[in-house]
């Protein structure tokens, strides 16, 4: 087993084991006899159960979508639309995460309706990580803008941080699967090294391209280049 691989095995043991010890925790809470007789403590542990019940779903997920690519291959279920309107409910479904990260978003769409050739739930996929990324990677109040032009016959998405960013050193490797960008002791921020690696993927299966601008202290940009849909390519 590689480093790298250890690496994951290690942080996919403590991103199961957290979240489990603090569920356990709340719900032995929340078997008190008198709990009832405090609804906002009441309250309170149920959240922490919700929440952290979502984000072990979330980085399973994660996992499992890696696993069956890698054993099937990708499948793709390909329709012409445009993602205008999928990007804004997209923001509007993770609200919850920009809460909890005190964040905001911006979005400054110039494409108008530009149509892509997609997978719709690939599309998803691809934005929400580049989103989770932008939330966790951050020491300030996030601040994430979503920016959409057409160029060259391609509709350019970027999705624009103020976070830690990333030294050039690691620009190569950050779509590497199992790679995480040494932080030091990075268990504080949630992941296990497969986001990148599977929009990369994805991307790719769409010929489509993906290209990281960052310098650290200076926030990260990421660019997608996606062709916009005509006859040829629907």
């Amino acid at each position: 087993m590689t480093l790298m691989q250890q690496e994951f095995v290690n942080n996919v043991t403590h991103e199961i084991k957290t979240p489990l010890s603090t569920m356990l925790m709340a719900a032995e809470v929340l078997v008190e006899e008198n709990i009832h007789t405090k609804p906002f403590r009441q309250d309170q542990y149920i959240s922490i159960i919700r929440n952290e019940g979502e984000r072990l779903r979330e980085e399973l997920d994660r996992v499992l979508d890696v696993s069956r690519m890698t054993n099937i291959g990708i499948h793709l279920n390909k329709e012409v639309f445009a993602p205008r309107t999928l990007v804004n409910s997209l923001i509007e479904r993770m609200n919850l995460q920009f809460k909890n990260y005190n964040g905001s978003s911006e979005i400054i769409w110039e494409a108008g309706e530009a149509e892509i050739n997609f997978d719709k739930k690939s599309f998803e996929l691809i934005l929400t990580n580049l989103i989770d990324n932008a939330l966790k990677y951050n020491i300030a109040e996030p601040l994430i803008v979503i920016r959409s032009m057409v160029v060259e016959g391609n509709l350019v998405i970027q999705v624009e941080d103020n976070g830690i960013g990333i030294e050039e050193i690691y620009h190569t490797q950050l779509f590497h699967r199992f790679f995480r960008v040494p932080l030091g002791e990075t268990h504080h921020i949630k992941g296990f090294g497969l986001g990148l690696y599977l929009v990369k993927q994805l991307m790719d299966a769409h010929n489509s391209t993906i290209f990281v601008s960052s310098a650290e202290n200076k926030g990260t940009t990421v660019t997608l280049k996606i062709p916009v849909a005509t006859k040829n390519n629907e």
